[in-house]
């Protein structure tokens, strides 16, 4: 088996402790141009999927101080029509029409640009395996907000900003704090895509190489 995590890896001994099993996390190609534009949005992005990726939470965090702060937030990703129309009754029954903007499926440059615009990005999961977008945040040297859950543990605190698991007041704290306070980004971003740099896919491919062949020489 090759799995993204030692969650991961955990369970799958749990049924089957002769199992062989690598550890391989996701990869990152990191952006040419780190030109940032200026900051126009909180940024999620991801599938949508109210329960699993916490957008719920999300928002109701958000709604608590989304009129102490500037920012919009943008929310990015494509889903099933059920989880979409969930996700937009939530955000008009707490009233967040217009602080919330709905960026749909984006990929290339639209995806470039918006994480280039972005002050920070909230993954707001309740579980992970290893989250993708997190790795690219910091490619992109931009801060996190999380939940401090099992499937984040491999974010730096100096990068990620992490709430008690699944309580709104505290992830809204966060928020707040990280869209008020210029400085506090500069720093949390400051190394991330240094950080990022060793997952890059280079790097990542040669890991699925040796492990195959590793096999294959073996078996």
């Amino acid at each position: 088996f090759i799995v993204l995590s030692e969650g991961a890896k955990a369970n799958i001994k749990k049924i089957n402790r002769r199992s062989r099993i690598r550890i391989i996390p996701n990869g990152v190609h990191l952006p040419r141009m780190l030109k940032m534009s200026d900051k126009k949005h909180i940024l999620f992005i991801g599938r949508i999927e109210m329960n699993q990726k916490g957008l719920d939470l999300l928002l109701r965090a958000f709604s608590l101080i989304s009129e102490k702060i500037s920012y919009k937030l943008a929310i990015a990703g494509a889903g099933i029509d059920n989880e979409l129309s969930k996700l937009k009754n939530l955000i008009a029954s707490l009233n967040l029409k217009d602080k919330v903007e709905m960026l749909g499926r984006i990929r290339g440059t639209k995806k470039d640009d918006a994480f280039k615009k972005a002050a920070f990005v909230a993954v707001p999961s309740r579980f992970e395996s290893f989250s993708l977008v997190a790795l690219e945040a910091l490619s992109y040297n931009l801060p996190i907000v999380s939940f401090n859950i099992g499937g984040l543990k491999w974010l730096p605190a100096k990068h990620c900003a992490k709430a008690k698991p699944f309580c709104e007041r505290e992830f809204s704290k966060k928020i707040l704090k990280l869209s008020q306070d210029d400085e506090l980004r500069r720093r949390m971003g400051g190394a991330g895509r240094q950080f990022a740099s060793q997952f890059n896919w280079g790097n990542r491919a040669k890991e699925y190489e040796n492990f195959i062949f590793e096999i294959l020489n073996n078996d």
